[in-house]
């Protein structure tokens, strides 16, 4: 376990540590915008009205939405497809905070519910989002823990032939945001929602995804950063913090041993 409290006061409130901007939609927003949205760097984008918060957009949204999982029936049923507004889409699925929540109350939601996100309001009001990155980033050394003591050893990886929608079906049903792609068991790059559907925008198109006939390798970041099975967790942290990343791999010698998630790292803290 890690103790959280070398670190920070638990007893400060807990929306102070929320660092990470936000951009919101209007909940009529067309899908087409958000995807654009979501292309320029945000991750969450989360859909308003009014001043008040209906729910929330990811890259996920948007993938099960072009054909990784069942919301892609809305855009087979209705002839706007990409002009549907967002609410069709988004997820409304949370466990709210409210202002007067302090760090530890929150690190209890976290442990709880299980979720990477958690809205903060203030007399019924949206004011901000807490996430696990903000936690993540209140560790600022070494934890004296390995990285192969905290890793997932089992993994679910994308195979370097596996044809790119069978990896977004992967993606949109599974506990995984981040798929590293391997070969022999060799670390060859990763996927994440983001790197197929910029994939889609840039070559065969968004509408693309059902019929895509190429393979995997086409849509994945070769440029992968990894830490050691004997790297102090502090490295993997270091790494999410610096890149803005959910998820580290463990390799020896490019090959793959296992994971490390924000949310392997936020269920330690205590």
């Amino acid at each position: 376990m890690i103790s959280l409290e070398r670190f920070i006061d638990l007893k400060k409130p807990a929306h102070e540590i929320a660092s990470t901007p936000l951009v919101s939609c209007n909940r009529n927003e067309t899908i087409r915008n958000s995807i654009a949205m979501t292309l320029n760097g945000f991750s969450r984008i989360m859909v308003m009205d009014r001043g008040d918060l209906k729910g929330v957009i990811t890259s996920l949204n948007i993938l099960d939405f072009l054909g990784g999982g069942p919301k892609h029936q809305l855009y087979v049923r209705y002839r706007k497809g990409m002009e549907l507004p967002v609410e069709t889409i988004m997820t409304s699925d949370w466990h709210s905070l409210d202002k007067k929540h302090t760090v530890s109350d929150a690190l209890k939601t976290f442990h709880k519910h299980g979720k990477d996100f958690h809205p903060v309001f203030h007399n019924e009001k949206f004011s901000g989002v807490v996430s696990e990155m903000d936690f993540i980033r209140q560790i600022k050394e070494k934890t004296m823990i390995r990285a192969d003591e905290m890793m997932d050893i089992k993994p679910m990886v994308a195979k370097d032939h596996y044809n790119v929608l069978d990896v977004a079906k992967m993606l949109c049903r599974g506990e995984y945001r981040f798929l590293p792609v391997v070969k022999d068991s060799f670390l060859l790059g990763a996927v994440t929602p983001r790197d197929i559907i910029s994939y889609l925008n840039s070559g065969p198109g968004l509408n693309s995804l059902k019929k895509a006939d190429f393979g995997i390798k086409a849509a994945m970041n070769r440029d992968i950063h990894s830490v050691s099975p004997s790297d102090d967790l502090y490295e993997a942290i270091r790494i999410m913090n610096r890149d803005s990343l959910s998820t580290v791999p463990v390799t020896d010698d490019a090959e793959m041993l296992g994971l490390i998630t924000r949310r392997d790292v936020v269920d330690i803290l205590s």
